[in-house]
């Protein structure tokens, strides 16, 4: 049984850290480390991560677990963080979830474009471990405090507003299953479209694109518009009259003795 343990050095070759930014990476990581043990499905309680070895200067400091791990919880853990500071893909990353792997980057997001900061995992009895390069971007692109994966998507919604006058107009969307609001930026070709939108607020539209998410939510926030089109209205004629052209498909009836 051995504990997890991992280094942390910001500012390195500076004098002192701006208590700010040390108070936001520290918040950001401890939300991570929790969020990666639920992950890993391993019982740490928020009060079980603990920092000590502090130095002068730059910002440095071990911080570890307060309990002992058994030897595969241990090495699971490690070698999923390690992973994750060498942004590699592996298939313990990739069952991590989008929460967590956000979370990861958000921390980084806290760094100044020129800084980089040293993060290692103690190995075994290992005086020191080997250290990794972060720097403001990692792994995942973070542009404007929302994440961008270079997914494309869909939402669904109603129109909330239209924004002009700006150098990029914009259409706003209230999407149907968070209730957020996603803006919706679109080429000049596609304005007039946009405008016609507007004829009826209440219409649902599908709006396509590539997305970019909030990091702790997981919604989405913006979308670069591919294509969207308003939503078929319901027609309850197109509807009956659709009835029964699915012969073959039987639904089976629930015996009583069954509920």
């Amino acid at each position: 049984m051995k504990r997890f343990r991992i280094h942390l050095e910001l500012n390195r070759g500076r004098h002192g850290v701006p208590l700010a930014k040390l108070a936001a990476v520290q918040q950001d990581l401890l939300k991570f480390l929790n969020s990666l043990s639920a992950d890993l499905q391993l019982h740490v309680d928020v009060d079980q991560w603990l920092a000590d070895r502090f130095e002068n200067g730059s910002y440095l400091c071990d911080i570890e677990l307060s309990e002992d791990l058994a030897a595969a919880e241990l090495g699971q853990l490690q070698d999923t963080f390690e992973a994750l500071l060498q942004s590699k893909a592996t298939e313990r990353t990739l069952r991590l979830s989008t929460t967590t792997r956000a979370r990861f980057v958000k921390i980084w997001s806290h760094l100044d474009a020129d800084e980089i900061a040293l993060m290692g995992v103690y190995r075994d009895d290992a005086v020191a471990p080997e250290l990794f390069e972060l720097r403001q971007l990692t792994g995942l692109n973070l542009v404007g405090g929302l994440i961008d994966r270079n997914e494309y998507g869909e939402i669904q919604g109603v129109v909330h507003s239209f924004i002009t006058g700006v150098e990029k107009p914009y259409i706003v969307i209230r999407e149907l299953s968070t209730n957020e609001k996603v803006n919706c930026f679109f080429r000049p070709d596609q304005y007039q479209a946009m405008v016609e939108l507007l004829k009826d607020r209440r219409a649902v539209v599908f709006v396509e694109g590539w997305l970019r998410l909030d990091p702790e939510t997981q919604f989405v926030k913006r979308i670069q518009v591919e294509y969207f089109r308003p939503a078929p209205e319901f027609s309850l004629q197109r509807y009956q009259q659709a009835l029964g052209s699915m012969p073959d498909y039987v639904v089976e009836s629930i015996e009583e003795d069954s509920l």
